[in-house]
């Protein structure tokens, strides 16, 4: 999941792509996505739980779908992500 969504994707649709070494720092994460004005996001369900936690500024108001995989997501991050009402989670 993780070497093909954010290695393999941006590599061969030709997409800019930011990555941290720290997937657990969930409000630099969300820092880091205002910063770059991230429309794209993937990550496991507990690493997006942290991000969407820590958005205190809006620092996700650019973003437009967020891939999840590796575990099961729990329905209170598909819950977060709906509330920024224009971004769609897919499993």
């Amino acid at each position: 999941f993780g070497f093909t969504l954010s290695g393999l994707l941006p590599l061969l649709a030709g997409i800019r792509a930011v990555y941290s070494p720290d997937p657990t720092d969930g409000a630099k994460l969300a820092r880091i996505a205002g910063k770059w004005k991230a429309t794209l996001m993937c990550g496991a369900p507990s690493f997006l739980k942290g991000i969407f936690k820590n958005n205190l500024h809006d620092e996700l108001k650019t973003l437009r779908l967020c891939f999840t995989g590796a575990e099961k997501a729990p329905e209170e991050l598909f819950q977060s992500v709906n509330q920024l009402g224009h971004c769609r989670l897919l499993e």
